[in-house]
């Protein structure tokens, strides 16, 4: 009768350790499938055309148009949270860092030359 119980006892144990086990198991699982969907995912570009510009824009990123008329100028998307404006805008940081409402032009929207905007000091 006691090997009986000792075995239902061990038979007890292997079944706990090996549901820890198999949990284990599904946890690295799940953690490779997301490791693998994000090594899949492509990289976005460091420059494009405007479309990419705007994804860069809605990420958060400053970009710029290489050949603007002057140096330092760049575009960001401004999200207001306040009661007089409602609506995101894009506006422009001009070659005198002022911060302007910006509308694209034909040319602009053409363009293949858009880049992230990085200061000189690298911010």
């Amino acid at each position: 009768m006691d090997s009986i119980k000792d075995r239902m006892d061990e038979l007890v144990i292997t079944t706990v350790a090996l549901q820890k086990q198999a949990n284990r198991l599904n946890v690295e699982a799940r953690t490779i499938k997301e490791l693998a969907g994000k090594a899949e995912a492509p990289m976005e570009p460091s420059s494009g055309d405007f479309g990419w510009a705007i994804r860069a824009l809605k990420r958060g990123e400053r970009v710029t148009c290489e050949g603007w008329n002057g140096p330092g100028m760049w575009l960001g998307l401004n999200r207001p949270d306040d009661e007089r404006m409602s609506l995101p805008y894009i506006f422009m940081c001009t070659a005198n860092g002022e911060l302007v409402p910006w509308v694209a032009s034909q040319t602009d929207m053409l363009a293949d030359n858009w880049v992230r905007f990085v200061r000189v000091d690298g911010s």
